[in-house]
């Protein structure tokens, strides 16, 4: 994925996790939830085999699974 895709498939995550947070009745900081998504896509987690949300952001239809799982987040359900 060149870094322009790369870069707005993070725009749009950060959105989706900000209109998250709004949803929820939380307060909105952008500069705070960009370093939290910088963290948390550099983070292997089991529910991606260890991989990073960043590695699968490459994958086909990746960006798709990686906004599942921050869905899943949300509503507390497991990965």
């Amino acid at each position: 994925m060149p870094d322009s895709e790369h870069a707005r498939a993070k725009e749009t995550l950060l959105s989706k996790l900000g209109q998250m947070i709004e949803d929820g009745c939380g307060v909105r900081d952008d500069s705070e939830l960009a370093g939290w998504l910088d963290t948390w896509l550099a983070e292997p987690l089991p529910e991606l085999n260890g991989a990073t949300p960043a590695q699968l952001l490459l994958a086909e239809g990746g960006q798709q699974q990686v906004e599942g799982l921050l869905e899943r987040m949300r509503g507390g359900l497991p990965g």
